[in-house]
């Protein structure tokens, strides 16, 4: 149920942002949630392993 609420958190985010790196980082943390390994979350983002391990551990700015 938990995760069912994360979803739904982010996806109301994912309607609402404008900003485009937000918006990015909104995407990584909601295929994280649905399981996605990280490998093929940097593949669908077009983003590197390292990136995505940032977006989800929030060391970024």
């Amino acid at each position: 149920m938990e995760k069912k609420k994360a979803l739904a958190e982010v996806r109301e985010r994912l309607r609402f942002t404008k900003d485009r790196g937000m918006y990015k980082r909104l995407q990584t943390v909601r295929l994280r949630i649905m399981g996605m390994p990280v490998k093929e979350s940097a593949d669908i983002l077009c983003s590197s392993e390292k990136t995505i391990r940032s977006s989800i551990s929030g060391n970024w700015q």
